[in-house]
């Protein structure tokens, strides 16, 4: 088969074979970390020590999260809600001629993005859960093996979230480092340690919010949802097939109504064995905002668990240094906010500078990788579809 997608350049498979060619090796022997991409100055080798400490395994899994996927996570989702408040915008504007129509086009194309919302929510508390458990497990020598630990993870995100543990704010706080360390916080000028107090202040304000929304939002019913949109041949569709309203005149009535406006429908078992039962969850503007801030909140707490255990390991005191990177600094405050971290930490101003510029290109990388096409998207295409069929007749 010949795709013209594909760039002459990129080297044919050299096994010969047809097929997806996957390779396995055993993770032994000497790590591979491509050249021209140092996040360590020539006095420390921050890769070796921190994968001396966690475990190769565990640090390149934690590492990843913290300079890879927080950023992409984002991309995604931001570009998933554009989309969708386009197609709510474009829908109003429907609604000022034809109310039925306007219903019909949110109704057929707000649940794909929704779908989408649905699974990054899935993901990202997924991932928490897992980074979470296993590293309250590794601190408490529970397990040895941190890598193994987080590979080997397989309990549902909503029971992680819903154990004493999770919501332990004094466990959170010495992970993150919220408390700053007297020694260290000696060393600061005192705007520098003015900036301190304010970002552990702020951080933990997050923190209370972060956790109490992610325990809030992800219910067992909302994961079971997510589970059967993973697997897709659970999905209904009324629009196309069939879906189940309740016998009870009332609710019935609300039933069909949510469906006229767009609900997601799966099919599931009560239980392992139990009855054929269906989940339904209306679309409204509040489940939008709730999915939205769960998946939200989810992304920075993994971001922050992962960066805090990285930094660790990787800073010459030692310790945590955790902030909520959704508070823009002043302008004044930057210069202040570098010195503080270089201080408080022991890094090097000049590896600081190195692994910012690495930052912005990574950051870089990810914004013209996950740009929204300029083309039709798929609502756009569907609707361009039903245009012209209405032509043709």
């Amino acid at each position: 088969m010949t795709y013209g997608m594909v760039p002459s350049w990129i080297p044919r498979d050299d096994g010969g074979q047809r097929g997806v060619n996957v390779r396995r090796r055993p993770i032994t022997g000497s790590g591979f970390h491509l050249a021209g991409h140092d996040h360590s100055a020539e006095q420390i080798d921050y890769i070796k020590e921190g994968a001396a400490a966690l475990g190769p395994v565990a640090y390149s899994l934690l590492r990843a999260e913290t300079f890879s996927l927080y950023e992409h996570r984002g991309k995604r989702l931001g570009s998933t809600l554009d989309w969708l408040m386009k197609l709510s915008t474009r829908a109003e504007k429907v609604s000022r001629l034809d109310e039925e129509g306007s219903r019909k086009l949110f109704r057929q194309n707000a649940p794909l993005y929704v779908w989408d919302l649905v699974g990054f929510v899935y993901e990202t508390c997924e991932h928490l859960a897992c980074v979470f458990n296993s590293l309250r497990r590794f601190r408490a020598g529970e397990v040895t093996d941190l890598g193994a630990t987080m590979l080997g993870f397989d309990e549902p995100a909503f029971e992680v979230f819903s154990s004493p543990e999770f919501e332990d704010l004094a466990w959170w706080r010495t992970e993150l480092g919220s408390i700053p360390d007297g020694t260290r916080f000696a060393l600061l000028t005192p705007r520098q340690q003015d900036l301190m107090i304010e970002s552990s202040e702020v951080l933990e304000k997050r923190l209370v919010l972060a956790l109490s929304t992610v325990r809030v939002i992800y219910t067992k019913d909302l994961h079971r949802l997510a589970i059967r949109r993973r697997h897709a041949v659970s999905l209904l569709d009324p629009e196309r097939a069939l879906a189940w309203v309740s016998s009870d005149p009332e609710e019935a009535k609300s039933d069909v109504r949510v469906m006229e406006n767009g609900a997601l429908a799966v099919a599931d078992t009560d239980g392992r064995n139990g009855p054929v039962v269906e989940l339904i969850l209306p679309l409204t503007r509040a489940l939008i905002n709730d999915l939205f801030g769960c998946v939200k909140q989810a992304r920075w707490l993994v971001h922050a668990l992962a960066g805090a255990a990285v930094s660790r390991v990787e800073n010459p005191s030692h310790l945590a240094f955790s902030f909520d990177d959704d508070v823009p600094l002043g302008s004044r405050d930057v210069a202040e906010w570098d010195g503080l971290l270089c201080a408080y930490t022991g890094l090097d101003p000049a590896v600081l500078a190195t692994q910012r510029a690495a930052r912005s290109r990574m950051e870089a990388t990810i914004e013209a990788a996950e740009r929204p096409n300029a083309g039709l998207n798929r609502a756009q295409r569907r609707e361009e579809s039903r245009r012209a069929t209405h032509r043709k007749r």
